[in-house]
This record gives C-alpha cells, structure tokens and sequence, in this order.
C-alpha cells in the first residue's frame, strides 16, 4: 500500500512538472524572471483590473505589494496587536478622542521624513475609499488635529474604546501626503515598488532610507497567476521560490517533497470558510430557513473532504483561537429532519450560489453544499466564476441568493466592521438588526475589558443563532516555498518579507 502511494505522488509529481512546462511556454514573462541570491520571486492570485488603490483591491496581489512596501501603524502579528509606526495610541476618558504619538525616526523611501500629518492624510484617503470607508465613519475628520510633528489627535462622532483592534489594526498604511492617484506610493517600509501593472506583476527594490533593520532580499519580484495549480507549477518549475495560497490537495502532494515545504499558518493565521446568506432577498431573509440551513450543513464532513487535515470546524463565529474569541457552543444542532421540515413548509426547492476559487477549497465547498441540499430534495444551482473577477461586482454578489466565501481570521470585534454594517459593501450577507446595532454601539463605548466580556458574549450569540454567515471551518494559509525558504510572515492574511532569507548553508537549488 506504502509503494502505491509514493508511486501515485510520484506521478501526480510529473504530471504537474510536465504541465508546468506548457504553462510556461505560453506564459514566458515569467519564467524570465532569472534566479539570483538576492531576488525572491513570487507567485499569488492577481486581477488584470488591480491598480495600487490600497482600498479597492479585488485580490491579495496589491495588497502584498502595498504591505511589503508601506508601514502601518498597528498590526495585528502572531494574534497579538504591534506598533509598528505608532509609539502610543490613548484614548480619553469616553474614548471619543484618541492621541497617536508616531516614531521619530521614519524617513520615507525619497529621503523625506515621516510626519503627523502624512498619518492623518493617508488615514483621511482609506476613509474615502470603497473598502475601507465603514472603518472610519465613527471619525470625525473636521475636527481631527495634528498637534506636532510627530502627534495627532482623531475626533470621533461616537465612542470607539476598539478603535485599534478593530479599526487601525486593519486599516493605518501611511504613504507620504500629496502623492497623485496612480503614482507609485512613497512610503517607509522596507521595499519601494519599481515596475507595477495588473498582468505583468510587480518588481520591488530595497527602500535605501528603511527606517527598519535591512532585509535580505534587494529585489521581490510579484507575478499575478489566477490559477491555483499554475501558481504549483511555476514552483515546480523552478520559476518561483515562493508560492502564496495553494490548494490542500498541492499541499498533501509536496508534503514531504525534499526540494520543497509547505507552509502552514495555523489558527492565527488561517481562513474562515463560509456561506453566505442573503437577508435583502427571500427566501433567507426569513431567519428560520437561514437556521435551517445551517442544521442542515455537515459541518465535519465539509472539513473532513474539503481541508482533508488542514482545517478546524466552525460554529458560525469569526475569532477562533485569538483574543475575545469564541469559546460559545453552537446553538443549533444538526438535524437533516428538521431542515427537510422547514424548507418543504416554505416551498423552497431550489436555490442559486455564487462561487470561486478566490481561495483554492471553495468550489469544492460549494459542490459539498450542493450534495448536502439535494438529501432534502433541494435542487442547488452553482454559478462558478473566475476567482480574479469574484469582487469585481459587488452588486452582483448581493443579488446571489447565496455565496461561498472566506475571511482573515480576525478577533471577533475586529471583524465587526468587516463583514457587518449598514454601509459596508462587505457585508455580503445584508443583516445588521438594530438590536445588534444597539449592542455594538455598547460593546464599543465600554472601555473596561471586564465588562465587554458580556456584551461580546450577547453579540456572538446572536450572530450565531440569527446571522447570515455559515461559517462552516477554517483552513490554515497554505503556501509553498523551496526548501531554503526562511522567514516569511503573515499579516491580515498578507505574506510579509520583512524577515526572510535564505537558511545558511542550504544545498538546495544550488546555493
């Protein structure tokens, strides 16, 4: 049986060796990119549509360039919060204002030095744009103040005791005030982009004026590959060094490979795997049928299939294993029966869902929903689109009835303006009742964290048991590297470079 299988990896192995080279061969801008000590190449899902509007990427590709190239002021690393340009962020008394001291010693990548009012400007810009605007509505910029070079103060319209977990920690890049819309960003991270476009990828060179200790890598080379096994096969190919977010069925087959590793992030870093329903529309507008649903989802089997080892069961909570997490038993059980029961007694037969492999698993899911629907006679039409094209049309995802997603394991107050909101575009799933509207609004005007606790249990307890997301598990980031590989962070899902090498003395690839 021992001999069958290796035989079986063997040729799964070759198979994607020999579709990498007609890949390739088609596709010969990339493997031009030579290999050298000093240029780390990289591969990831990319649009043709991606510009460097930090606010309205459709992929992760921009945001890998942007965040190996600017500074933030908090992040979230390892599931703890970082300062990284801030020194200190504090509230007043009511947490209606918050003072944010900056580091002294930032210089920007032109030479030019980091100020309060680049921070405030840049925070002003995410404000303004399609992704990140319902972060900062609670912000009050009119009356928000730079008070000295290196100080500003932000006005809030309402109390925000989250506002650097939930707020800043996902949304604080700064780049230097008065750069124009399409520019390349002058920022203060350790790379600076040099070469940027949607189809050829993006080139990165070492930022001469980091204010942080200098990296390894004098060049990041970013190519956009929209499919999941083309981005094994440039690694197979040895086109690539690094490839971001593979599929598990990729990651059982390289596991073990001498030449290769796969990358796991674990928990912290992993993604949560949902269905999202649409409350604007029947039939989930209806909270029985969304309940229903979610007794009826085999939530192991779908990990089981789906993860294959590389995935946790989910209880419909966004936050498992960090701060604030939930730690709630799910309210309802599964039970076929009783979601036969609710569909037939309001007439649903046939539903519609909106999938693609934005992340490599979720047309699978989808096709595991389908089979778990038609145990009830419920008739499942999938409608698969090009992962590079999937948020491209936000209206047409909040028309679809149903949809397959994934989202950045986040605390669960964090992801609060994620995925809920009034006028949020992300909040695929259209449901923010003004009973949750009422204890968010709590929640984020009591500062103590004793007395959050109990707030924060009220709010998952209803997103549970009401909400529209079915969040069926959670999936470790996976990726893949050569084996010399060392160093490669995660940030809100992001692959961060700051800290990689090569592993001294490593004989693989010939170095």
């Amino acid at each position: 049986m021992r001999k069958q299988r290796k035989t079986l990896w063997v040729v799964a192995l070759l198979a994607l060796l020999v579709a990498a080279v007609g890949f390739f061969w088609r596709h010969s801008d990339i493997a031009d990119t030579s290999r050298d000590d000093k240029t780390l190449r990289v591969v990831m899902l990319g649009s043709q549509n991606e510009t460097l509007e930090y606010g309205q990427a459709q992929t992760y590709f921009p945001w890998a360039v942007m965040g190996n190239v600017c500074d933030v002021l908090v992040r979230w690393r390892n599931g703890r919060l970082e300062y990284q340009l801030a020194t200190a962020i504090e509230p007043n008394e009511d947490a209606t204002r918050w003072t944010i001291r900056l580091r002294p010693d930032v210089y920007f990548s032109d030479g030019s030095r980091l100020s309060a009012t680049n921070v405030l400007t840049s925070l002003q810009q995410l404000s303004q744009s399609i992704g990140f605007g319902s972060f900062f509505q609670d912000v009050d910029f009119t009356r928000s103040v730079v008070t000295d070079a290196l100080t500003l103060r932000l006005q809030l319209h309402h109390p925000r005791a989250d506002l650097v977990p939930a707020v800043l920690a996902a949304a604080s890049m700064v780049w230097k005030a008065g750069t124009q819309t399409g520019d390349f960003p002058v920022c203060s991270g350790p790379w600076q982009v040099s070469l940027f476009d949607g189809i050829n990828g993006a080139e990165l060179t070492r930022n001469p004026y980091a204010w942080q200790p200098v990296v390894y890598f004098e060049r990041i080379v970013i190519r956009p590959l929209a499919d999941a096994a083309a981005r094994v096969n440039a690694l197979l190919s040895g086109a690539a060094d690094y490839a971001f977010d593979i599929p598990v069925s990729s990651a059982r087959m390289l596991n073990g490979q001498p030449k290769y590793r796969v990358l796991r992030s674990g928990i912290v870093g992993a993604n949560a795997f949902y269905f999202s329903m649409n409350t604007r529309i029947p039939p989930f507008n209806d909270v029985e049928v969304r309940q229903a649903l979610k007794a009826l989802v085999n939530r192991q089997q779908l990990v089981d299939v789906v993860l294959e080892g590389y995935g946790y069961p989910g209880n419909d909570l966004f936050g498992q294993g960090l701060p604030g997490g939930n730690t709630l038993a799910w309210p309802i059980k599964h039970d076929v029966e009783a979601a036969r029961q609710v569909f037939a007694q309001k007439g649903i037969t046939a539903l519609t869902l909106l999938t693609a492999d934005l992340t490599p698993g979720l047309n699978n899911a989808a096709e595991l929903l389908r089979q778990q629907l038609a145990e009830i006679d419920v008739t499942l039409t999938l409608v698969r689109l090009n992962p590079a094209d999937y948020l491209s049309d936000i209206r047409r995802l909040h028309q679809a009835p149903l949809m397959a997603m994934f989202a950045l394991n986040r605390p669960f107050v964090a992801a609060l303006p994620v995925l809920f909101g009034d006028n949020n575009p992300y909040n695929y799933g259209g449901w923010y009742p003004s009973s949750m509207v009422e204890r968010v609004t709590r929640l984020r005007a009591t500062p103590e964290p004793s007395l959050q606790q109990p707030l924060l249990q009220q709010l998952q307890r209803q997103v549970m048991h009401d909400g529209p997301y079915l969040v069926w598990g959670y999936r470790d980031q996976l990726s893949a590297a050569v084996t010399d590989l060392q160093g490669v962070e995660l940030s809100q899902g992001v692959p961060l470079f700051a800290y990689a090498d090569w592993i001294k003395g490593a004989s693989a690839n010939g170095r």
